[in-house]
């Protein structure tokens, strides 16, 4: 990734070999913690590292220090609460020397629904996305004609991110700019290529 340092060592499953398996993946993330030993392991978003952490969590946990990141609840079709947040957190939780997360209100939720008590709540920790210190960004918005203020919408083209309501968002707002960016799923990004021919803004 261009986001990490030169001297980072880049290492991808697939670029080894594309014919791995899920189960491959996951023996594959406990053999590398087991062989390096790493002082400490980062897991975002990866599900073949929650699923070794939540085989192997005690083990793991003796020779690296776990954390991870938990961005929010993703839902299905029928509204059931989905992702890692539900299918991860309850069995590594033990495991993991911090989760952070990106909002008061989701480690909150996460305090409340799963019972973390006392010091194990020191565990989560809110991380804030960071923001530019550029004075020039600082200036208050009644001193900008609110009619000269472009939107940046980033994210994962998905249902959960609700791109149906961004498009109607632009159709009705002609006046403002909108700079999109992410990828994601293929109907999603086609959506938005239609969108963008259509709409000049």
């Amino acid at each position: 990734s261009s986001d990490l340092p030169e001297q980072a060592h880049v290492c991808v499953f697939s670029d080894f070999d594309a014919s791995l398996d899920h189960e491959a993946r996951v023996r594959l993330v406990e053999s590398l913690i087991l062989a390096l030993r790493p002082k400490a392991v980062m897991n975002v978003n990866s599900r073949a590292c929650w699923d070794a952490i939540e085989r192997r969590g005690k083990a793991l946990s003796r020779i690296t220090d776990l954390y991870a990141t938990f961005f929010c609840k993703d839902y299905t079709l029928s509204g059931r609460p989905a992702g890692y947040s539900t299918t991860h957190f309850r069995s590594c939780f033990p495991h993991m020397k911090k989760i952070y997360v990106d909002n008061q209100r989701f480690m909150q939720e996460l305090i409340s629904e799963y019972g973390v008590i006392g010091a194990l709540r020191d565990r989560l920790v809110v991380l804030k996305q960071p923001t530019s210190s550029d004075a020039s960004l600082q200036a208050p918005l009644s001193s900008v004609r609110s009619t000269a203020l472009p939107v940046l919408w980033a994210g994962r083209f998905s249902r959960q991110k609700n791109v149906e309501l961004l498009i109607s968002i632009a159709e009705k707002a002609p006046h403002r700019v909108f700079h999109v960016y992410g990828r994601g799923d293929e109907a999603y990004e086609a959506m938005l290529k239609d969108a963008t021919s259509r709409l000049p803004n």
